[in-house]
């Protein structure tokens, strides 16, 4: 190999590595609060991990239906995300894996006495995921091996649970630079984005900021 060649490939290493970095970037406390632009895209880059209180991250990702998805599109609706490992009994149950007329996912055992989102938004914030101003997004960061999932996965699993785009929930296949800390630490739970595209509460990881149930789910109906 010539040292021509080997330089070339050198660059073009460390360049990815770069984009990769940046894409994992935690976002700026300051740079993306709320309220600087009244456009969310142009305030929003594409940083990992969602900070409360900013912009959400503005990734297109493809759904369930295997189309290209800009998480912006939602904006004038409350969104509901939720961080999902295929693998975590928590995610399962909270998809719906513990009604009876669903069933688990893959090999999973459901978190025991867990319900589902569907009916823990009326108990807790008094009103229906079926409300149009509502949109469900599962954004699927890892697949039942801990790797990012792919296409078909992600559909098994929208099939499975009987989560449609025309009923405003969404499953999008998270990417697999998207496979870190970060990532891991969100699971299992739920982040909540207002009609702005601003992150809300954020009830994630065994360690949440909010409470899911006293502080996350009573602000849908506020935010609507």
């Amino acid at each position: 190999m010539t040292k021509t060649r080997s330089r070339k490939i050198a660059i073009l290493t460390m360049a990815a590595l770069s984009i990769s970095a940046m894409a994992l970037t935690p976002a700026p406390v300051n740079a993306q609060k709320a309220g600087q632009s009244k456009d969310a895209r142009v305030s929003n880059p594409t940083y990992w991990p969602p900070a409360l209180n900013n912009y959400y991250p503005d990734m297109e990702l493809l759904d369930q239906d295997g189309k290209k998805v800009r998480l912006s599109s939602f904006k004038g609706k409350v969104i509901i995300v939720e961080p999902i490992g295929m693998s975590c009994p928590a995610c399962q149950a909270f998809t719906g894996a513990n009604q009876k007329n669903l069933r688990p996912f893959g090999n999973v055992s459901p978190q025991p006495g867990l319900k589902s989102i569907e009916e823990l938004l009326p108990t807790y914030g008094g009103v229906n995921l079926s409300d149009p101003r509502i949109v469900l997004v599962q954004l699927v960061l890892y697949n039942p091996s801990l790797k990012a999932p792919s296409l078909q996965e992600v559909q098994a699993w929208a099939r499975n649970f009987g989560l449609y785009t025309n009923r405003n929930r969404y499953v999008l296949v998270g990417r697999a630079n998207m496979v870190n800390k970060y990532s891991y630490n969100m699971i299992p739970g739920f982040q909540l984005v207002d009609k702005n595209f601003v992150l809300r509460s954020d009830s994630t990881g065994h360690n949440p900021r909010n409470n899911l149930y006293t502080h996350l789910l009573p602000m849908v109906k506020k935010l609507l």
